[in-house]
C-alpha cells in the first residue's frame, strides 16, 4: 500500500471507511472498504454515508477504483439483475413501488441513496462492467472496473 486518503468521503462516522492505494504491476488501484450503518437503527445517517460514498467516487479517475464492504442494502435482488431497495415495498400488483415515507422522511430519496451506490457507480463509464455473483447464502452484485484500452 502506498498510502491512505482519508478526505475523500463526506460521510457522518469517518471512521466506516478504509481507504488505500495499492501499487500493482497493473498500475495503482484505489481500494475502499466501508460499513454502512444500518437504516433500521441508524436511519438517515446510512443514506447520509452511501451519498458520502456516491460523491466521493462517481468521479472520472484514470486509475482503478474498487469498493467493498457491507453495505447493509439492497433489501433483495431478482433474477432479472433488478435491485429492490430499503425504500420499496411490495404492490398490490405483485411488484415492488417505492413507499411514499421512510424513516420520516421521503422515500424516493431514500431509495435514491441506495440505488446510486449500488447501480449507479457501474455506469455510465463505458470501461466499466457489472459481474453477477452467486453466493451460498444469496446474490450479490460486484462492480469489475477495467482500464480503457489503450489504442
Amino acid at each position: 500500500m502506498t498510502h491512505y486518503r482519508t478526505a475523500l468521503f463526506n460521510i457522518p462516522w469517518p471512521a466506516r471507511v478504509l481507504s488505500a492505494t495499492v501499487l500493482t504491476p497493473a498500475g495503482e488501484i484505489e481500494v475502499h472498504n466501508t460499513h454502512v450503518p444500518p437504516g433500521s437503527s441508524s436511519g438517515w445517517v446510512k443514506i447520509a454515508h452511501l451519498t458520502g460514498l456516491y460523491e466521493g467516487l462517481a468521479k472520472e479517475t484514470p486509475g482503478l477504483r474498487i469498493l467493498c464492504g457491507d453495505f447493509n442494502t439492497p433489501q433483495a435482488e431478482l433474477e432479472t439483475g433488478e435491485v429492490i431497495t430499503w425504500a420499496q415495498r411490495p404492490s398490490r400488483t405483485g411488484g415492488w413501488r417505492v413507499a411514499r415515507a421512510v424513516c420520516g422522511g421521503v422515500g424516493t430519496d431514500w431509495d435514491t441513496g441506495e440505488r446510486r451506490v449500488l447501480v449507479g457507480l457501474a455506469f455510465p463509464f463505458p470501461h466499466r462492467h457489472v459481474a453477477q455473483c452467486s453466493t451460498a447464502t444469496g446474490s450479490g452484485r460486484f462492480a469489475r472496473l477495467e482500464r480503457p484500452s489503450q489504442s
